[in-house]
C-alpha cells in the first residue's frame, strides 16, 4: 500500500467502527477505490451495517472483482439479508471455486429464502462432507 492508501484505509476503518447508517453512501463510493484493501474494508462495513442500499453495488462488485473481494461481497450480502441477492447467489453455486460456493451456502442460509432450498439440496448430492455440513446448517436456518 502507498502512504496515501494507508491513510485512506485507516480512515475507512475508523468510519466503519462507528456503524453509523449515515456512512453507507461513503462506503458505496469507496467500492471504486483504487486500493483493494480499502474496497474490502468498505465491503465489510456495508455488511456490518446491514443496509440494503449496499446490495446492488455489492452484486456488481461480485461480478468483476478478485477472489478475496468476491468472498467478502458474498459474506456481506448474507449479513445484509436482502432477498434480491438470492438469485445471483444461487448462480454462484455453480462456480468452480469451492470456497466461494461455501461462502455462498452460508450467505443463503443467513438470508433464509425458500428459493435457495432446491439448489442447496441439489448441491448436497455432489458436495464433500464439509460442504454438506454447511448446506445442512443453511437449510436449518432457512427452515427455522
Amino acid at each position: 500500500m502507498t502512504r496515501d492508501a494507508d491513510r485512506r484505509y485507516d480512515i475507512v476503518k475508523r468510519l466503519a467502527s462507528t456503524l453509523d447508517p449515515r456512512t453507507v453512501p461513503d462506503f458505496l463510493g469507496l467500492l471504486a477505490d483504487s486500493d483493494p484493501e480499502v474496497r474490502v474494508c468498505s465491503i465489510d462495513a456495508l455488511g456490518s451495517l446491514g443496509d440494503s442500499r449496499g446490495t446492488g453495488p455489492l452484486l456488481k462488485s461480485l461480478a468483476v472483482e478478485s477472489q478475496n473481494v468476491r468472498y467478502r461481497c458474498v459474506k456481506s450480502l448474507g449479513k445484509i439479508g436482502y432477498q434480491s441477492s438470492v438469485e445471483p447467489l444461487i448462480r454462484l453455486l455453480d462456480e468452480p471455486d469451492e470456497d466461494l460456493r461455501c461462502y455462498t451456502v452460508v450467505a443463503l442460509g443467513e438470508i433464509g429464502s425458500d428459493r435457495a432450498v432446491k439448489p442447496l439440496i441439489q448441491l448436497s448430492g455432489v458436495a464433500d462432507r464439509d460442504m454438506r455440513y454447511e448446506i445442512a446448517r443453511a437449510l436449518g436456518e432457512i427452515g427455522s
